[in-house]
């Protein structure tokens, strides 16, 4: 419960005044990261995060079995070494068995074309 973590987001004119590009970043968008980005701020945070940049889809963890049903008895070779920490940008996707952490929040489901995420489309609703 520090003071930052209880600070209003609301912005008056006076702050407005003082700070008008939130160069001091005295508020902040109201929406949440997309899943990509917890994962790759979860990663950096813990300083697991590999900067490699360039180069081949990776296989991070997955649960163990999840694809034998899928795959027609092959079974998800998962990477190894700094691959498993790898910007998600890198991870290596199947439609019909996406990351568990990706769908835990929220990503498309690459079924079809998805044109937004969720929060642009929240973002654009009125809400009264």
């Amino acid at each position: 419960m520090s003071a930052a973590y209880r600070q209003s987001s609301v912005v008056t004119p006076e702050l407005l005044a003082k700070d008008p590009d939130n160069r001091l970043i005295a508020r902040g968008p109201r929406l949440r990261l997309g899943p990509e980005a917890i994962r790759d701020q979860a990663l950096a945070v813990s300083g697991l995060l590999a900067e490699k940049i360039g180069g081949p889809s990776v296989k991070p963890y997955q649960p163990k079995g999840l694809w034998l049903e899928l795959a027609g008895g092959k079974d998800y070779e998962q990477s190894k070494g700094d691959d498993l920490y790898r910007r998600s940008l890198y991870t290596w996707w199947k439609r019909t068995s996406p990351p568990p952490y990706m769908m835990n929040f929220d990503s498309p489901n690459r079924e079809q074309c998805a044109v937004s995420r969720i929060e642009r489309i929240l973002r654009s609703r009125r809400w009264t």
